[in-house]
């Protein structure tokens, strides 16, 4: 992906003729410019086994190179795992003639992503008073990282009572924040 931004604009304060909102109309005119420039590369894979017909295994693996961020450490793996046992199938010489269905599943990812263009180098702005510098630091070398896993089951008895139900937990780490602006 290679999302390249380019804009001009200009802002407008104090009219001279009231109602009239142009730029031609504008007393205080600042004109602005804005570039920035984010590639990410990636390379994805998968991979899905099953054991007859009832037991299931599928993995993914994606690799993301972001330009975001630093160039020594701007590859990051996500890989995610799931399996599934369809019991009904597995056991159907043992299951009473109206359970139609029943699966288990869980499954584990790592999904991230990385931040805006230019926003992981240090920043520095003074404010009106010339004693108070403030300095706004945000440097990071790591990628947003989520961790989910996920754990399941569906169970069909008839063709109106089914039921489905599912525990979901997110984990996050190395979160990319912007700095307060003050």
């Amino acid at each position: 992906m290679d999302n390249l931004n380019k804009a001009v604009s200009t802002s407008v304060r104090n009219f001279y003729a009231r109602g009239l909102y142009t730029i031609e109309n504008g007393v205080t005119k600042t004109p602005t410019q804005r570039y920035s420039n984010k590639k990410v590369n990636s390379l994805y894979g998968t991979s899905s086994l099953s054991y007859h017909d009832y037991l299931f295994l599928n993995a993914t693996a994606r690799n993301d190179w972001f330009s975001t961020l630093n160039p020594k450490s701007n590859s990051y793996l996500y890989p995610s795992v799931g399996a599934s046992f369809l019991f009904s199938e597995a056991l159907k010489n043992m299951m009473p003639s109206w359970w139609n269905y029943g699966k288990l599943r869980i499954s584990y990812a790592e999904v991230g992503g990385d931040t805006n263009p230019y926003e992981s180098t240090v920043y520095y702005s003074l404010q009106s008073n010339a004693f108070d510098g403030t300095c706004l630091l945000y440097t990071s070398d790591a990628a947003d990282d989520l961790l989910c896993v996920d754990l399941g089951g569906r169970l069909i008895l008839t063709k109106k009572k089914t039921t489905t139900i599912i525990y979901y937990d997110l984990f996050t780490s190395y979160l990319l924040l912007k700095p307060p602006h003050h």
